[in-house]
């Protein structure tokens, strides 16, 4: 857990991430406030021609988190996202994770794309033909009033 953001707020942030126009939406506010999240960790977003890439770092030099933590917010992030449109897949093409693969099919058939181990980092890459996708939830008045929320409270 971050030092900056309390546990009881993390329902805002909740709420912030739901109320996203779409997914590219949803995923700049992942890397804006990733660091409220774990201050060990920030998040990068890079839109290339085909994908885009979200990609976690290490906020902190000479520290390493362990793999899992990375791992954790990959599977909250594809959770929420395949929960908000009700699919299983989200246009997501590959994933890259540092550890070795254990049980590989597990993994795939969790992210439904490429699983690749011993990475050099930890990503996920989607298409950007899925990244206009609309959110149900979209609300940007609740958004915005979350946002005020957790602003406040740094």
């Amino acid at each position: 857990m971050g030092k900056v953001l309390l546990p009881q707020h993390l329902h805002r942030l909740g709420d912030v991430l739901v109320s996203c126009k779409n997914m590219h939406d949803f995923l700049l506010q992942v890397v804006k406030y990733s660091t409220l999240i774990s201050t060990s960790m920030y998040a990068q977003l890079v839109v290339g021609k085909d994908s885009t890439t979200l990609t976690f770092k290490h906020s902190v030099p000479d520290f390493s988190p362990h793999s899992t933590a990375f791992e954790s917010a990959m599977v909250i992030i594809i959770t929420l996202l395949k929960k908000l449109l009700s699919q299983e897949t989200i246009g997501l093409k590959e994933v890259h994770l540092t550890r070795s693969s254990p049980l590989q099919s597990c993994y795939q058939d969790f992210f439904q794309a490429d699983v690749h181990f011993r990475a050099t980092g930890h990503s996920l890459v989607i298409c950007n033909s899925k990244l206009s996708q609309p959110l149900p939830l979209f609300d940007a008045k609740i958004r915005a009033y979350q946002e005020q929320l957790i602003q406040q409270d740094l």
